[in-house]
């Protein structure tokens, strides 16, 4: 083959341009009719309504961690520790005794619960789990041991009060559905069987 054969090789086109089309799945908003997804995430685009309940979640948690590093402050000094929280108004024990330690240990976790649960609470709403709802309910509740912290700590219940009731809303009942449908349900947990008879059955001897 000659200089000119070998040149017209090279440039001739390998076959048509259909062949050359690479197949893909359709979009995920195509497999998954009916839910909005987010072309920056691949995953149902967030509600508005769920955001800003979400949002009064975190600020009762973000009220709760303020309320209690005031706490923390004052208690470890002698002198604003009798007044840090109502806790201490109300046991009314002298600083540096046992029972002050168990009173700075309950200061501790109602402080930690405060924080967590709402914060649980917005986190599983953002990433639409229906049972947020439920924890949200459990977080006021929680935040109502504000009464025994100082003033800081007494806005996380209205703020959870409100963030809990939004996440009962028609928009989030909505958004969580978006979600179940994404992930495809529940998942089925396999049949479990306990008596199970090996080799020929008593009918069968």
């Amino acid at each position: 083959m000659g200089s000119d054969g070998l040149q017209a090789a090279a440039t001739a086109p390998v076959g048509d341009a259909a062949s050359d089309e690479i197949l893909t799945l359709p979009p995920l908003d195509e497999s998954a009719p009916g839910i909005p997804i987010s072309g920056s995430t691949g995953q149902p685009r967030r509600g508005k309504v769920m955001v800003v309940g979400m949002g009064f979640l975190y600020a009762s948690a973000i009220s709760a961690l303020a309320s209690l590093a005031k706490a923390w402050w004052d208690t470890i000094h002698v002198a604003t520790w009798p007044h840090s929280i109502r806790l201490y108004d109300l046991a009314n024990v002298p600083p540096g005794s046992w029972q002050s330690v168990l009173l700075v240990v309950a200061m501790g976790l109602i402080g930690a619960a405060m924080v967590t649960v709402p914060a649980i609470a917005g986190f599983n709403a953002w990433n639409g789990y229906r049972w947020s709802r439920i924890v949200g309910i459990v977080a006021v509740p929680v935040s109502g041991l504000a009464w025994f912290m100082n003033p800081v700590a007494w806005i996380a219940l209205p703020l959870a009060v409100i963030g809990a009731t939004i996440l009962w809303t028609r928009p989030v009942t909505r958004y969580y559905g978006h979600w179940e449908q994404f992930r495809g349900g529940e998942p089925r947990r396999p049949v479990e069987y306990t008596q199970v008879v090996y080799g020929p059955l008593s009918r069968f001897r």
